[in-house]
């Protein structure tokens, strides 16, 4: 390490003297460029020293809801997306018949009594009522075919395949398609910063 930043440093004295004895003495003539610099340098730090004291990070729910009501079309949907349960449970498990109606229900006990019985049989549980995930991610899950997803989602809440080995079951809760406005929820992150940045302007 030592013998590395020696070098460095001779290096850079060797480029030092090369300098010096090569340039003009206009070339050479750099404090213009040094004071310029050194200005530009102390306003930027002073810029944000002065956003930081002065600069309001307090950004309101009706803001952001205003600005997300005023600008939708800046905000549309690149692909389909769905709030869901997706069940992937083996074909031996028992009492497929009650897994099948409560998945179906809208009953909060159903919700309780799936995620027991998924605790103990199913491969695999996960429960996206509260997050928005890619439709087509989902179906890459399923052993099912669907030629218009939007189509499907505007008539149907729940698919159901089985392969040799499990059976899979999804309920649809809520549904977005490409092209629609995104939830809220999705860019409301994203409506801070650019809030935020408008007021650092």
């Amino acid at each position: 390490i030592a013998r590395n930043f020696i070098e460095k440093w001779v290096r850079k004295q060797l480029l030092l003297n090369k300098a010096e004895l090569n340039l003009t003495e206009d070339e050479k003539e750099v404090k213009e460029q040094i004071e310029n610099y050194r200005s530009s340098l102390l306003i930027y730090k002073y810029e944000q020293s002065l956003l930081k004291q002065k600069l309001d990070t307090t950004i309101r729910n009706e803001e952001i809801e205003e600005y997300y009501n005023q600008n939708t079309s800046n905000f549309l949907l690149n692909r389909d997306i769905v709030k869901s349960i997706y069940i992937k449970v083996p074909r031996s498990a028992p009492e497929i018949y009650k897994l099948r109606q409560w998945y179906r229900s809208d009953d909060p006990e159903s919700i309780r009594s799936i995620e027991a019985y998924c605790f103990q049989h199913a491969e695999t549980y996960d429960f996206f009522n509260e997050s928005w995930v890619d439709f087509s991610g989902l179906l890459d899950k399923i052993p099912v075919q669907i030629g218009n997803p939007g189509n499907f989602l505007h008539y149907r809440q729940t698919i159901e395949a089985t392969d040799s080995v499990y059976y899979y079951f999804v309920r649809i809760y809520a549904y977005a398609l490409k092209g629609d406005p995104s939830p809220f929820e999705l860019v409301k992150n994203d409506i801070e910063k650019i809030i935020l940045n408008k007021r650092k302007m």
